[in-house]
């Protein structure tokens, strides 16, 4: 499955800003870093289990010989599909044979989503020959089919997605770009294969999803500038899904399930719009240039930003890690890891140290703190910073409260 993402390296690896104890009391204090935690977990699939209630398990057994004639002609049409991109790959790039080749591909693709019960897709605008680059927020697997399919696109996909024998097949016949997230010399390396193929005369359209994650489409997360940073002009895809039963949020604990349970509903609804085409302004910084890209898209969509980002994802995997038994709801776990490197100095290992003394109050059931001085041992700062926090929070111990107290162990 492509899951194309932007193509500049992440900042997680570089270090983070050192900052004073007044700059860190001053977030607090003004309310730019609240020490309530987050209540939602926007990366979190909530497809209803189907045998949830008596109406889903009737609806599930009902449904059921459908939704196994709807599998079996799902895995005919994903590995005919496999097949013909294979054969595509085997052609020089951009051949009359190639393009052939995928043309029929791309209409495996469609046939796949209208197996899984997405039969009709309501699309707004045109793809427009004048955009280098295709910008669209990220829910599902579904979008990045759905886009493909219409646009034939090259893009970038993540390394892991070539280990699928079908799914590699029409990577290599698009010319993806393939990305070890992990790895910043990978990544380093993709940006600069992006930027080659983006300056090839012939090159098809390139596919981006600047989130570099999908969420539940209920905000737009951080974009990432890297693909803005060529000058190339942008057309942006705003994307929505009307939710039943099933929730298109992608499940990467179990794609497999996720994409049978697709089965178990009648009908999907889902929007494209395709907005208007953009470019870089003279005065304009590439994260400029990207948010107002990502804002054109929150708007039409009527859904709120959130700087949540890719890094927030890496941090609930590690947090989940850290449990002995991990809960299903991890939303404490994203505090918007930007956020905390912007106003606390710390980065992605800042965030699991502290994370690391949560869980353990958590795992110890010692979140009730009683005064000031039961929290400045809880949080091990100074008297002086327990009475600054005191006078801000209420409740249960935090878990943004001890990246805060992480954060002025830094300073001391």
């Amino acid at each position: 499955m492509p899951m194309p993402v932007g193509a500049a390296p992440s900042r997680a690896a570089a270090s983070a800003p050192t900052k004073t104890r007044e700059e860190v009391l001053e977030a607090v204090k003004s309310g730019a870093f609240p020490l309530k935690d987050n209540e939602r977990d926007s990366l979190r699939n909530r497809s209803t289990p189907l045998c949830g209630t008596p109406l889903r398990s009737l609806y599930t057994l009902l449904i059921l010989p459908l939704a196994l004639t709807r599998i079996v002609l799902f895995i005919v049409v994903f590995t005919s599909t496999g097949c013909t991109a294979a054969l595509a790959a085997c052609l020089p790039a951009r051949s009359c044979g190639r393009r052939c080749l995928l043309a029929i591909a791309m209409r495996g693709i469609r046939a796949g989503l209208f197996c899984l019960g997405y039969h009709y897709i309501q699309q707004t605008g045109k793809p427009s020959p004048e955009a280098k680059i295709i910008c669209s927020n990220h829910v599902s697997f579904v979008e990045t089919f759905y886009l493909t399919s219409i646009l034939t696109p090259c893009g970038m996909a993540e390394i892991e997605t070539a280990s699928i024998p079908m799914v590699a097949s029409v990577l290599r016949a698009l010319e993806f770009v393939l990305v070890d997230k992990s790895s910043s010399e990978s990544r380093a390396k993709a940006g600069q294969d992006m930027t080659s193929k983006l300056s090839e005369k012939d090159a098809p359209q390139f596919l981006v999803f600047a989130e570099g994650q999908t969420s539940d489409g209920r905000q737009v997360l951080a974009f990432k500038d890297g693909a803005f940073r060529l000058g190339h002009t942008v057309q942006p895809v705003a994307v929505r899904y009307h939710r039943s039963s099933y929730d298109p949020t992608n499940d990467p604990s179990n794609m497999v399930w996720h994409f049978i349970r697709a089965t178990f509903d009648l009908h999907h609804g889902m929007e494209v719009e395709f907005l208007d085409v953009t470019s870089k302004e003279a005065d304009e910084t590439p994260s400029d240039f990207a948010g107002r890209v990502r804002g054109s898209i929150a708007e039409c969509l009527q859904v709120l930003l959130s700087n949540h980002s890719h890094d927030d994802q890496r941090l609930q995997r590690r947090c989940r890690k850290l449990y002995k038994r991990p809960p299903d709801d991890l939303a404490w776990a994203m505090p918007e890891t930007r956020t905390c490197k912007l106003l606390l100095g710390l980065d992605l290992d800042g965030c699991t140290d502290a994370a690391r003394a949560y869980v353990s109050r958590v795992e110890a059931s010692q979140l009730e703190v009683k005064d000031v001085d039961a929290y400045r041992k809880a949080l091990d700062v100074s008297e002086a910073d327990a009475a600054a926090l005191w006078a801000s929070r209420e409740g249960p111990l935090a878990y943004r409260e001890f990246l805060v107290s992480s954060a002025l162990g830094r300073c001391a």
